[in-house]
This record gives C-alpha cells, sequence and structure tokens, in this order.
C-alpha cells in the first residue's frame, strides 16, 4: 500500500532522522568517559564474571543508582567482554534517538511542525544530553517518554512494562506514573473519559509495571538490606533546598539563543514560554505538554528536597530537556496555532524557516562541546590521569590491597583493587561529602586505614603526615600533572606488603 505523505514523514523518515542523530550523538562523543559510569560498569563486571551483583567481591553494598542498566551492560560483558565504555555510549545514543522519536509521537497529533522541530532540537542538543551519553539519564528520560506515548496510544501494558523499567534505569522515574491521567488515550471528542475513569485504566499499567519491579526491590531488600541504593543517603543535604533551586533556575535558560540575552529577560522569558505551551496544550486537548512540563517540575523540586551537588546536572537531565521542550513548544507552538487560521502552507513555511534558523544556532554548539570532551577535565582528562594512576598500581602494588582514592569508578574498574569510598557510595562517610574538609578526609584515612590513598596533591599528602604522625605515611609517587588526584601515599610500616618488590 502507498503511504501518504504525512504517514510517509511519520513512519519512515522521522525514525530514520532519529538512527541517524543516534549515530551522531556516538561518533562525536565516543570519548566522553564518567567516572560514576565506571561504578555501573564494575557491578556489571562482577555480575557477568560470577563475583556477584556487588562493586567490591564479597562486600553486599548498593553503590549503583541504575540496576536495568547493570543487568543490561552485564549482558554485554557475558557477550562480548571488556567493551563496557563504548557499550553505554551506544545506549545512551540510542536512547537519545528514541527521546526525540518519543516527542515526536506525543507531539504530532496537535502539533505536527512543532513536533518536528522539538526531534530535531533534541538531536541538535537541546537539553544537554551528549554529555551524559555514558550514563543512564537518557535512558531513563527515553523509557519515560515511551511510557507517555504508550499510554496515549491506549496500549497500557506497554505503558506499564516501560515504566517499570525506567523505575529500574532510575527510581526517580516512576514520578512520570502520577502523570498519566493527564496524558489519556485518543478518545473522540463527545467520549472523553471523567479522571475517575481515567485512573480506572491505570490499573493495568500499574499491575504490569508492580510485576516488572518487585522482583528487584525484593532481591535489593534480600541482598544489599535495602531497596534503595546508597547514592540516596550520600548525597543527602549537600545543597540547601533555596540554592539548588536557584542554581537549576539559571541551568535550564543555559541554551542557546537564550545566552545571547540580557540576563534580566532570560528568565522570564523562558518560564513564559514553559507557561504558554502548557497552556496551549491543553486547549489542543492533549494535555501533552502540560504532563511534560509538571514533570519537570515535580523533579526539580523533590531534587532540592533531597539536595544533591547542584553541580551534577545528569540528576536533572530529564528535567532540563522537558521544561527546554515545553519552552521551545510555547514558542514555536503558539506561532503554529496561530498560522493555522490561515493557510496551513504559510504556517509550514514559517516553522521550517524558524526550525532552520533555532537548528543553526543549536549544532554549531554541540560541534564545539564535542571537539573538547577528550580534553575537557571531567569528560576526558580525568579519565586519562585516572588510567595513568590505575596502571602504575596494577604494576607497583599487591592485587589484595585497600585502596582509596577521591573517586572509586574508573580506578576501581581498571586496577580492580579493593575500593573505599569517602563518599558513602560503597563505606560509612562523615560530614565530608557536605563540607569537603580535608580535616574530615583524614579522619576517613585514619577510620578505614587503607592501604593506598590518592591524594590531590603534594601539599595535602604533608598535611596528611602532620595530621597522623603515627600511621607514618610516605609519598611513593607523585604524578607530573602535581595537583588534582596527582599524589600516592602508603602507611610506611606496611610499605613490604603493599608495594610489589
Amino acid at each position: 500500500m502507498r503511504l501518504a505523505p504525512r504517514s510517509l514523514l511519520d513512519n519512515l523518515v522521522v525514525p530514520a532522522v532519529c538512527a541517524a542523530g543516534a549515530v551522531t550523538a556516538f561518533v562525536l562523543f565516543r570519548e566522553l568517559r564518567h567516572d560514576d559510569a565506571f561504578i555501573t560498569f564494575r557491578y556489571a563486571r562482577n555480575l557477568a564474571t560470577g563475583a556477584g551483583f556487588v562493586f567490591n567481591p564479597g562486600e553486599r553494598v548498593l553503590g549503583t543508582t541504575s540496576p536495568l542498566l547493570t543487568l543490561l551492560l552485564a549482558a554485554v560483558y557475558a557477550i562480548a567482554g571488556d567493551v563496557l565504555e563504548r557499550a553505554a555510549l551506544v545506549i545512551g545514543a540510542v536512547a537519545l534517538g528514541a527521546q526525540a522519536l518519543a516527542l515526536h509521537r506525543l507531539l504530532r497529533e496537535h502539533l505536527p511542525h512543532t513536533a518536528l522541530l522539538v526531534c530535531l532540537a533534541v538531536l541538535a542538543g537541546l537539553g544537554g544530553s551528549h554529555t551524559w551519553l555514558a550514563l543512564e539519564s537518557n535512558l531513563a528520560l527515553a523509557l519515560s517518554l515511551s511510557c507517555l506515548w504508550a499510554h496515549r496510544r491506549g496500549s497500557p501494558r506497554l505503558a506499564g512494562l516501560l515504566l517499570g523499567l525506567a523505575f529500574l534505569t532510575r527510581h526517580d522515574a516512576a514520578l512520570i506514573a502520577l502523570l498519566l491521567p493527564l496524558v489519556d488515550a485518543a478518545h473522540p471528542p463527545d467520549a472523553r473519559p471523567d479522571l475517575r475513569a481515567r485512573i480506572t485504566a491505570l490499573l493495568p499499567v500499574a499491575a504490569v509495571a508492580a510485576a516488572v519491579t518487585l522482583p528487584w526491590l525484593l532481591f535489593a531488600q534480600l541482598h544489599f538490606g535495602a531497596p534503595l541504593p546508597n547514592t540516596l543517603s550520600a548525597k543527602t543535604g549537600i545543597s540547601a533546598p533555596g540554592a539548588y533551586l536557584e542554581s537549576y533556575a539559571g541551568y535550564f535558560i543555559a541554551v542557546e539563543p537564550l545566552g545571547r540575552l540580557p540576563a534580566a529577560a532570560r528568565q522570564p522569558l523562558f518560564w513564559c514560554a514553559c507557561a504558554l505551551g502548557a497552556l496551549g496544550s491543553l486547549r489542543g486537548g492533549g494535555r501533552i505538554t502540560l504532563a511534560l512540563t509538571l514533570q519537570a517540575l515535580a523533579l526539580w523540586l523533590v531534587y532540592a528536597r533531597i539536595g544533591p551537588p547542584a553541580s551534577q546536572h545528569w540528576h536533572m537531565l530529564p528535567a532540563t530537556t522537558l521544561l527546554r521542550v515545553a519552552a521551545l513548544v510555547g514558542v514555536v507552538g503558539s506561532l503554529e496555532l496561530l498560522l493555522r487560521r490561515y493557510r496551513a502552507g504559510v504556517g509550514a513555511l514559517v516553522v521550517a524557516a524558524l526550525a532552520v534558523a533555532y537548528l543553526m544556532v543549536l549544532t554549531p554548539a554541540l560541534q564545539k562541546r564535542a571537539s573538547t570532551v577528550g580534553t575537557e577535565f571531567w569528560l576526558g582528562e580525568r579519565h586519562r590521569r585516572y588510567t595513568i594512576v590505575a596502571h602504575w598500581v596494577n604494576a607497583h602494588t599487591h592485587a589484595d590491597i585497600t585502596f582509596m582514592p577521591n573517586e572509586v569508578g574508573t580506578l576501581g574498574y581498571l586496577s580492580d583493587r579493593r575500593m573505599l569510598d569517602p563518599f558513602g557510595l560503597l563505606s560509612p562517610t562523615n560530614d565530608y561529602p557536605k563540607t569537603m574538609r580535608l580535616t574530615a578526609l583524614f579522619e576517613l584515612f585514619e577510620r578505614h586505614d587503607p592501604d593506598l590513598i590518592l591524594l590531590g596533591s603534594p601539599g595535602q599528602a604533608h598535611a596528611l603526615k602532620r595530621y597522623a604522625p603515627h600511621r607514618g605515611y610516605r609519598i611513593i609517587k607523585i604524578f607530573p600533572w602535581l595537583r588534582t588526584w596527582s599524589t600516592l601515599v602508603i602507611p610506611g610500616p606496611r610499605q613490604s606488603q603493599i608495594l610489589r618488590q
């Protein structure tokens, strides 16, 4: 059967564009490396090799935030071996393409031209998703949006499956369930169900989601002693709620071309655009943009209450993407609705011109980001340094030592030593994650007594020796970058048990 032009666009062209965007994202950001991703990698490797769902063999501590990604990567390791760095990027890139496709599917009924622009803008970096490809944030957002789409099309079992998988990817994705009553399945105008009927229709969604998630929650309770990861308690209270809200109010609008406007104009324009998109969605009968906006605001408020570091933006990737999408829909969608009263061709041309102009702004910013990913400290240079440190540790220390660096992901995966963690993901901590006091870090060294310590600089090593002279700490290696995790220290009396001859 010959496809109509719109069917051709929806069923072939848009999916092909999303697939091409996913491939492009992987190619551009294939050198991206995140330390936190390596925590999940080590859990996956241990699971695949028979050591169990653990970071340190024999220690049942849940330090990863994504059970689903861990299981996926464990399967990859069992089949293909040690390719987890690239596999995680592939999963993140595919998830980015799925986000764009799901948003297009959700918006196309009421705003077909705007839906296409949103799809292209997400692929071009609207939400900043590319920076976090190695983490689970993109997968969680893709599954959440796909859940909304499945519910919208009247597939409750599929929606329940996707909701359960989203929860297993990141537990905060469960908030999407609260918005499903707003995104009811398509009905004729005279047959729309009331709110009670919408909630009743969620029962099969909830049943399937529970069937997917309860086995994991039961396993986590029995295996780890708690269903939630240590990350939650470790990062609670680091940022004050007000400071967190204020920080992200600025971060949400940190996207071109808003960044070129006067600072006083950015906030009101952005939030007015979000409100316009939500109201326009209500008027159009879809409630889609309203649901996306409420999901973003709910995540923002929940994380403000938890209070993780405001600088760790992958927590808020779904909220960032959804609010920027809502603002874009508010501007372009309103224009599309206005022009719809006139000739449809004129509206399509105007929206197309806006799309071209907007993508010409976004794309160079994405290319610039991709060109610096290998040298930017947090996305590439840190990994290079940690790789050098891990190679030295492997060559000069015994395999059974206990290692305590500031971050345990990359070094733990590459050195395969037993790791201790000052941030509380794997081992008990004090107020160090909240205060970052050097003396608090030294107190942890005293408490855990690791065989090997990685400090930020030679100056910190000398301060440690003065703090605990009875330990006989001595510097065994200073790497050439001198600062930012360059100095290895051991307790002198145990040198023969730590260093290889």
